[in-house]
């Protein structure tokens, strides 16, 4: 239990300073104006996932849940986590801002969220994390991952606990997703449908 608490917080530590190598050596500003996104920090989401299935765990990609697995079988819970899921964070954006209007995003948008975070984060947190660690430790990095950084902004220690919160729980749903479909593939989809909905449907 605790080399794989260990190997947990090493993982966690790595991948962070890895997501924010763009801000530490000074190209953040310049992705961001080009690209609109951190993309330099994000494919090492993909680049870590294969470092460790293939040089250090040594493992077949469906071991980690990258194939189809029971995904058509289990379509129904897919639609309804998906509907949950978008239905609560839209009822929360409506209940802070009271409107909701469409916007159109951009291409760069699009492929951002779909490709490089939603199955990005996927392949690490519902594959790797979810398979060596087990799915609360895997919701656990995956909330903390997206909490923490609003520490060194300009956000409250209340506000990034709501957020821990709710990405926990988001990580929850998507393990369980993983989980039952046996598909990495399924739960990074339903991220992917519910990144670009957020961006297309948006609080104003």
């Amino acid at each position: 239990m605790l080399r794989k608490t260990i190997a947990f917080v090493i993982l966690f530590v790595v991948l962070s300073l890895l997501l924010f190598s763009p801000k530490l050596i000074g190209i953040d500003d310049w992705q961001r104006k080009v690209l609109e996104w951190n993309y330099f920090g994000a494919i090492w989401n993909y680049i870590l996932f294969f470092i460790a299935v293939y040089v250090i765990r040594k493992k077949d990609l469906s071991y980690y849940g990258l194939k189809l697995g029971l995904w058509r079988k289990n379509l129904h819970w897919f639609l309804l986590c998906l509907f949950i899921l978008i239905g609560f964070t839209k009822l929360l954006d409506f209940m802070g801002s009271h409107h909701l209007a469409l916007s159109l995003p951009s291409a760069s948008t699009i492929i951002f969220q779909l490709v490089f975070i939603a199955y990005g984060e996927d392949f690490v947190w519902r594959g790797l994390v979810q398979k060596e660690f087990g799915m609360i430790l895997g919701a656990f990095g995956f909330g903390l991952m997206h909490a923490s950084p609003m520490l060194w902004g300009q956000y409250s220690i209340a506000y990034a606990a709501q957020y821990f919160a709710f990405t926990f729980l988001m990580g929850l749903l998507l393990g369980w997703v993983r989980k039952k479909t046996e598909s990495v593939y399924a739960s990074g989809t339903l991220h992917g449908i519910y990144n670009l909905i957020n961006n297309i449907l948006v609080a104003t």
